[in-house]
């Protein structure tokens, strides 16, 4: 697998890799100030050459780098998936491409997680949740049955979404808040959120 990113989440996504005994074909970066990558060289972004039979994963936290990364190279490459060997992920759950459920994570039943989506260390998504395209769910976040995320969001460390909640695109929810009302679209909370 090709990875592109060389900073602290491409340092686990590697290491995540490596424990499942995936094969890192490259790494790449845009700084061009970045040399390695744990045991790794770092080659400049602009000799990466994409070709569909290629498979990369984007290892970048920021949401809007990942999902500009995600343009530039989509229908030119494959995207892979990084599940943790520690991850707990239901066979009754959907994963979109370029997505990764980190160490300690649960995925429940019937959850639908969409694309380039980050699961990060022991966050719970319960059944009948739904996370949208690019959404960044940080460490031990709860996110209760019936949730929703809309895309690109960003939930913060520690953050419990209880049942049923409605988050909408674009939104952040600081970490350690306890979101018991619907957010709309574009509203940054922090807090118990009612």
């Amino acid at each position: 697998m090709y990875i592109i990113g060389a900073s602290g989440h491409a340092r686990v996504i590697i290491d995540t890799l490596e424990s499942v005994g995936e094969k890192i074909e490259g790494v790449f970066d845009q700084n061009k100030d970045v040399k390695t990558c744990l045991d790794y060289p770092v080659g400049s972004m602009e000799n990466f050459i994409p070709a569909y039979e290629k498979v990369v994963f984007i290892a970048i936290g920021n949401i809007q780098w990942r999902k500009k990364l995600v343009l530039l190279f989509d229908c030119k490459v494959s995207w892979g998936k990084v599940l943790h060997p520690a991850a707990t992920v239901s066979k009754y759950s959907v994963l979109g491409e370029g997505t990764c459920v980190m160490a300690g994570a649960v995925v429940q039943a019937n959850v639908e997680i969409g694309r380039h989506v980050i699961i990060n260390t022991h966050a719970s998504v319960d059944h009948d949740c739904i996370v949208g395209d690019y959404s960044l769910i940080a460490p031990n976040v709860t996110l209760c049955g019936g949730a929703k995320v809309g895309a690109e969001c960003l939930i913060g460390a520690g953050a419990i979404l209880v049942p049923g909640i409605e988050i909408g695109d674009n939104c952040t929810v600081g970490a350690g808040s306890v979101i018991l009302r619907n957010i709309a679209n574009g509203e940054h909370v922090s807090g118990i959120v009612k």
